[in-house]
């Protein structure tokens, strides 16, 4: 267990650095592309192997607790009659001072098995509230109708001129939501809200259907994938939501 927390601490100062200097970069680059992929890269940080492994255990701090405490906390191994409560001349304070001892040694000896249950706690919730927003909104496809054939016809054509091996089918579905791919990387629809097709000139409807397949090219469905696992593993940590916002 501390070998798993050593690697997600030490990632996560790796990536606070990376980000730290995409950050500056971004700042003087002008190529999307070129930012978009560092961006990419501090989310990919976060879940390889680090050069750097971070120290995680507690120094032995018992020494600093008073002698006393020691000594009560080594009598406390020995029954005490209960007919003579105080048989050991034990007094309040030195009493309170044993219990600070016993929960200072179970602290030091439990504390990265307690960081790592929230951990993994915080990222199952994430990760089960996440598919079940993705399954709620999966099942919205089945009031969808397939694009017609010109519009499927005029997607494929631009796919080609991207150099797109496969092109998402498109799904038209009623309702307010924005043009966006819908799949897990190697199955993508195209989801396309009617209203607004029907609002479109000829030539918004192919920049429209240019931008989308933009993304397919560039696998921004497979983003959306690393993404969901970073934040599913690092929920607690801002710098992946900061890369992720920037992505």
């Amino acid at each position: 267990m501390e070998t798993l927390l050593q690697i997600g601490l030490s990632n996560a100062l790796v990536a606070t650095l990376l980000a730290v200097f995409v950050a500056l970069v971004s700042r003087v680059c002008r190529r999307p592309a070129v930012v978009h992929t560092l961006w990419l890269l501090v989310l990919l940080k976060l879940v390889t192997p680090s050069p750097l492994v971070l120290p995680v255990s507690l120094p032995d701090q018992l020494s600093l607790l008073p002698a006393t405490s020691l000594e009560i906390a080594a009598d406390t191994e020995q029954a005490r009659p209960a007919s003579h409560p105080d048989s050991h001349g034990w007094t309040w304070s030195e009493t309170a001072r044993g219990l600070a001892f016993t929960a200072f040694a179970w602290l030091r000896d439990s504390w990265v098995s307690l960081v790592l249950a929230v951990w993994l706690a915080g990222a199952f919730l994430w990760l089960t509230l996440t598919m079940v927003r993705s399954y709620r909104f999966g099942r919205l496809l089945r009031f969808g109708r397939p694009g017609s054939r010109q519009l499927q016809e005029q997607a494929q054509m631009l796919a080609d001129n991207l150099g797109l091996a496969r092109c998402p089918r498109i799904c038209i579905l009623p309702g307010v939501l924005s043009p966006m791919l819908w799949g897990m990387g190697w199955r993508t629809w195209l989801l396309l809200p009617a209203d607004l097709i029907g609002r479109l000139e000829p030539e918004q409807l192919r920049t429209l259907l240019a931008h989308e397949l933009a993304h397919a090219r560039r696998r921004d469905t497979w983003v959306r994938i690393i993404e969901l696992v970073v934040l599913g593993l690092y929920w607690w940590f801002p710098v992946a939501w900061w890369a992720r916002r920037r992505l």
